[in-house]
């Protein structure tokens, strides 16, 4: 393990860039369901929406900094951001390629359409199952026909353009994965793709299951701190996409250019501390349960 963790700690240090390979853009952190995989009801930072302002300044940064690849998502349901169409289609003008990750609930005819004709490149759906009993057991506050019908609105849309990718994603629980291979045959044929993923804990959520610890006793660096930088709706930039409310701030898009940020004393701190193996002296990274690479 000693050799492996040092041949990726190598790999790791010939990865720093002067740009994150992929900008996350928090739109929003507003939502409309109570989804049981996600900690927002422990959020206790402020909701709203990103001023404009603020996003074409990340955008306008991002495009100097050659950031070809931005995530308009993060901790909210980015169909409830108003200026969504306008923030993609900015994005899509500086030769970008934007990204949402939806519960598609308020996926319209209309919003569909709009969004791709702004230039939406990549739409993920979550689908966490085939029954509406199952699924609106884990997706709270949603109807799973609403959901079923968001995403046959986004598919007739697309029509027989290859833009945007459309992808579901079913987060593997106890009570819906004897479902996920019915997902498949039902939307295969479809959808450009299905991810069948586990679930992970958040922010140093404690976790007792012996495969998530030896995981996390594994120390391999986390690949997000070196390809992933992600500003929150009020401009500061956190950890990870983890980090859901805000506790590790590593700098403030608002003060400060993104290219220092990236570059900076917070960023060098933590990615050293993963490449000599020692994330057990950051709390938000000692018990992280998430894949490394």
């Amino acid at each position: 393990m000693k050799i492996i963790n040092s041949v990726i700690s190598c790999y790791l240090k010939s990865r720093i860039q002067k740009k994150p390979p992929v900008l996350r853009i928090e739109t929003t952190n507003l939502c409309n369901a109570n989804c049981t995989t996600c900690p927002r009801s422990k959020m206790k930072r402020k909701t709203g929406v990103m001023e404009m302002e603020l996003y074409k300044s990340l955008i306008d940064q991002a495009y100097d900094m050659g950031v070809t690849k931005v995530h308009l998502h993060n901790y909210g349901e980015p169909l409830l951001d108003k200026t969504l169409i306008e923030k993609i289609a900015y994005a899509k003008e500086k030769e970008m390629k934007p990204k949402i990750f939806t519960n598609a609930a308020l996926m319209t005819e209309e919003i569909s359409r709009k969004i791709i004709e702004a230039g939406i490149d990549e739409v993920k759906i979550s689908m966490d199952g085939v029954t509406k009993e199952t699924f609106e057991s884990i997706r709270k506050k949603l109807i799973f026909e609403e959901v079923i019908q968001g995403i046959e609105n986004l598919i007739k849309a697309r029509g027989d353009l290859k833009s945007p990718k459309v992808s579901l994603v079913f987060v593997a629980l106890e009570k819906n994965r004897h479902e996920a291979e019915m997902l498949k045959e039902k939307w295969k044929a479809r959808v450009d793709s299905i991810h069948i993923t586990c679930y992970h804990n958040w922010a140093n959520e404690e976790m007792n299951k012996k495969t998530f610890l030896e995981k996390v006793q594994a120390k391999i660096p986390c690949a997000r701190l070196w390809r992933t930088m992600t500003v929150l709706m009020d401009g500061r930039v956190a950890l990870c996409c983890l980090d859901y409310d805000g506790e590790v701030i590593l700098g403030d898009s608002t003060k400060e250019a993104l290219s220092d940020i990236w570059q900076g004393k917070s960023y060098k701190q933590l990615r050293r501390l993963h490449v000599d193996g020692n994330q057990k002296s950051m709390k938000l990274c000692q018990n992280c349960t998430i894949g490394r690479l």
